[in-house]
């Protein structure tokens, strides 16, 4: 159903009638809220937008033409949940607690208040009961069929946090029950899901947020359009959220996050935000989706230098001197990082070498490989050939090839194309490597064999199979065409 002064049916459809109900309930307690918090542009009748919000759907709808650059709702900040450094939360965490633990404490916390005491009651009823994603719903053979070393060590590690932070809240009596570690769990899927962040005056993050209504919009960023090896990327979101600061002569210290058209929207069309330029891993994992054609993903072909360097090693591919130079070499490179590293959040993250769109290798990888072969004419050219050497060994060790992959894709789960593709990129793809059999379908399997029964797999097994094709794509461009 749709929300401005009247309800109206949940456009999938799939929403039984007491879903619908308890939905509108909630959406109407959460406009009246928002309304009375001077929230502007929403449940008004002079509102530009429709809300909508289901049981595992929710976002916002242009009900009237909107103008680019015109504000079209605006949050004030107070009635966000925060986090920030000096917050006054100490009694809801242990200390040294990550940032997420910390804003999934303050929701548990306000979850365990009687609703009529909580001031956040009507937002927090429009939370997703759960967050789709490997951490909060997927199956054992979902997990299993993601077959990517670098999800596995995102996965474990957020598991680590959350059970590490379940284990001292219990230590110091903060959760109490199964019910508070729930809870936690519940709070953790939603704070990794919906949170902004704002930049801290001297560099990094500022202040990480909860805020209702903005924190409502679907995601629609950059697409790589067009035939697979002519792409140009396209920003696809429709709307952008922007900080204002406290009017002039305002002592109240009230700032606000506007939402702004970034070109003129048509009445229907749905209003969309880029959720940042991110790889397929933080969309699987913190979202529970894959983004179409993302521009953004990446490959981590080796976790640091030191597992380049054993590679190289037990390949016997080097001399042990040319593999102490290269160390040199890389170690100076590393210290010398590359600004477009540097917005990794974490060490280990920043230490990934990775493989980019376009064959764009990390500079540090391709450099400890180039110095390798420092008694070479040919340097660069032989270091390439390692950096195909290791996506063809990659792409070997995948139970199924890509080719399968999207043979499954395209014909058993076409449900699941939603502006992928998979024909296409099949087409392609088949192609790309000529009679190579690295991409094509195993020897003595055929095309049915692999089909067989798939159609019964589960959501999450679907999702995974999206997920490791568009890794395995990255693998196979670098393969076969230009590296950079």
């Amino acid at each position: 159903f749709f929300s401005v002064i009247s309800c109206h049916p949940c456009p999938s459809g799939r929403c039984s009638r007491p879903q619908q109900v308890m939905a509108q309930k909630a959406t109407e307690g959460f406009l009246r809220w928002a309304i009375a918090n001077r929230v502007g542009g929403v449940g008004t009748h002079d509102s530009l937008v429709a809300m909508y919000h289901s049981e595992d759907e929710r976002g916002l709808v242009c009900c009237e033409r909107i103008h680019d650059k015109q504000v079209i709702i605006s949050v004030p900040t107070r009635i966000a949940i925060k986090d920030y450094e000096d917050a006054p939360i100490d009694h809801l965490v242990y200390a040294g607690a990550p940032w997420s633990v910390r804003l999934a404490a303050q929701l548990v916390a306000l979850r365990k208040e009687e609703k009529e005491k909580c001031p956040w009651a009507p937002y927090l009823a429009v939370l997703p009961e759960m967050v789709p994603s490997p951490l909060t719903t997927f199956s054992w053979e979902a997990t299993q069929a993601i077959q990517y070393p670098a999800m596995d060590v995102d996965l474990n590690e957020l598991i680590w946090i959350t059970s590490n932070a379940k284990q001292q809240m219990c230590k110091s009596g903060k959760l109490k029950t199964e019910e508070d570690m729930e809870l936690l769990e519940w709070a953790m899927s939603v704070v990794h899901s919906r949170t902004f962040a704002t930049a801290a005056k001297g560099g990094g993050i500022g202040v990480r947020m909860l805020v209702p209504v903005i924190d409502m919009l679907n995601h629609s960023g950059d697409e790589a359009r067009g035939p697979p090896g002519q792409q140009k990327i396209i920003a696809t979101e429709n709307v952008e959220w922007k900080l204002r600061a406290p009017d002039p002569g305002d002592d109240t210290n009230n700032w606000h996050m506007n939402l702004v058209a970034l070109r003129n929207i048509q009445e229907g069309e749905e209003l969309v935000l880029s959720y940042g330029e991110r790889s397929n891993d933080d969309f699987l994992l913190h979202y529970g989706f894959v983004p179409a054609r993302n521009p953004h993903d990446d490959y981590v072909l080796f976790e640091d230098w030191d597992e380049a360097e054993n590679w190289l090693r037990e390949g016997s591919l080097l001399h042990g001197d040319d593999i102490a130079h290269a160390r040199i070499v890389v170690d100076t490179v590393y210290r010398e990082v590359d600004p477009g590293i540097l917005h990794y959040p974490t060490a280990r993250q920043r230490s990934r070498l990775r493989l980019k769109r376009g064959g764009n290798v990390d500079p540090r990888l391709l450099t400890g490989f180039t110095a390798a072969f420092r008694n070479s004419t040919q340097d660069r050219a032989h270091a390439i050939d390692f950096v195909r050497k290791r996506c063809r060994n990659l792409l070997q060790d995948y139970p199924t090839s890509l080719v399968e992959d999207l043979e499954y894709l395209t014909f058993a789960a076409k449900e699941m194309d939603q502006g992928h593709g998979f024909r296409e990129l099949l087409d392609y793809y088949r192609g790309l490597g000529g009679s190579d059999p690295v991409l094509l379908p195993q020897q003595g399997r055929s095309n049915g064999e692999w089909l067989k029964g798939r159609a019964e797999l589960d959501l999450g097994v679907h999702k995974a199979i999206v997920y490791r094709a568009y890794k395995k794509m990255l693998l196979a461009d670098c393969l076969f065409k230009p590296v950079l």
